[in-house]
């Protein structure tokens, strides 16, 4: 038998978007909750799934977004996401708070990439 797993099963409509980036958070000493996923969706939503019990941790959202990448510190302090905004934003793990926000320089400017 295929083995399927849900982890959105009780959602809102925008929840129920496409998936758009995966990232395991990196198990640590310190972490509360092992097997943590992070989704980013094209509704510009994130999510912090504990894929064991199927629930929901935290859920972040930047309307008119869409979270195109997310990845992590290698010891979890932070995880990063970037979108269709071109904004990249570091955020602290415990507090889920956005530290940094850095905007994209213009296309055709000496300072091409992302700048604080």
């Amino acid at each position: 038998a295929d083995a399927k797993h849900v982890l959105n099963d009780s959602v809102t409509p925008a929840d129920a978007l496409p998936t758009l980036a995966l990232c395991w958070r990196p198990g640590t000493a310190a972490a509360r909750a092992r097997s943590v996923l992070v989704e980013g969706n094209c509704a510009g939503i994130i999510s912090h799934w504990h894929v064991p019990s199927s629930k929901r941790l935290h859920k972040l959202s930047h309307p008119g977004n869409e979270i195109y990448c997310i990845d992590y510190a290698h010891d979890a302090w932070a995880f990063a996401t970037g979108g269709k905004d071109a904004v990249v934003r570091i955020y602290e793990e415990a507090t889920k708070s956005v530290l940094v926000s850095m905007h994209g320089g213009a296309e055709r400017s000496l300072r091409k990439g992302h700048v604080a």
